[in-house]
């Protein structure tokens, strides 16, 4: 009965505190047209909202600062002595003759000045990146295609063929929060999926976050703690995450601003 349906599916939402719409399909083996019906249905019941590409308990959204995603222009503010440190520190960390990805978010441009004298490729979909980058002309970089996502300043698609023809050693990416439990973490969809597909891909992943974003959560996972290779950051992170740091062989990288 649809009534059975719609209580299981609430209280999955409330355990899991989000849900995407595609795994709601999938877990109740329904379409997705079934999902947004139930969807619309449990949300008048006053305990779950609406997100990017999904839905979750309005508790989670009002316990967590970074359930909403601020325009990246406001983000760039934030932080911005600790960013530019971050940037300097993981770019100290690239090989020579490597082939790295640089994500979008407010943190990874501030790599940028500090590899203009280093032989390395640059593959990317942020546009923040490419601006920066420009300023480099013997800089070269390989820019992903897709759809302008206006909230990352990046360009995402569904699939970016690209992806399978470059073999890229390090990945330094961004997260909107980052925690022992739920991992490195952001709150858009098409980016959810580009940057699970490029971890799924490559096992040298470095995070770039300030301290702020610890101990945090958004909506999307996209890299598992234990996935992490590295994590770069400005301040030395609390005991619990130090200890699974530890457990998990992760490097940390702190800059001490």
């Amino acid at each position: 009965m649809r009534s059975d349906r719609l209580n299981q599916m609430e209280a999955l939402i409330l355990n899991n505190g989000t849900a995407t719409l595609y795994d709601l399909a999938k877990h109740f083996d329904i379409s997705l047209n079934t999902v947004r019906r139930d969807i619309s249905a449990l949300i008048q019941r006053g305990h779950i909202r609406k997100v990017y590409g999904g839905v979750s308990s309005i508790e989670a959204l009002d316990s967590q600062p970074f359930a909403t995603l601020l325009p990246l222009a406001k983000r760039a503010e934030m932080h911005a002595e600790e960013k530019n440190a971050i940037g300097e520190l993981a770019a100290s960390l690239v090989e020579e003759d490597s082939v790295i990805f640089l994500d979008s978010g407010s943190t990874v441009p501030h790599m940028i000045p500090h590899l203009a004298r280093k032989n390395v490729r640059i593959v990317t979909h942020s546009l923040s990146v490419l601006v920066e980058a420009a300023k480099y002309p013997g800089m070269k970089v390989l820019a992903l295609g897709g759809l302008l996502n206006h909230a990352t300043n990046s360009l995402v698609d569904e699939v970016n063929s690209a992806l399978h023809t470059v073999r890229i050693h390090t990945l330094f990416m961004a997260a909107t929060a980052l925690s022992v439990e739920w991992g490195a973490s952001n709150n858009t969809y098409a980016e959810y999926r580009l940057k699970s597909e490029l971890v799924g891909q490559n096992h040298n992943v470095f995070i770039l976050a300030d301290s702020s974003k610890l101990g945090r959560n958004a909506t999307y996972c996209y890299c598992p703690f234990p996935q992490i290779r590295g994590i770069i950051t400005d301040r030395t992170p609390p005991e619990g995450m130090l200890r699974a740091i530890r457990e998990n062989d992760i490097e940390l990288h702190c800059t001490g601003v």
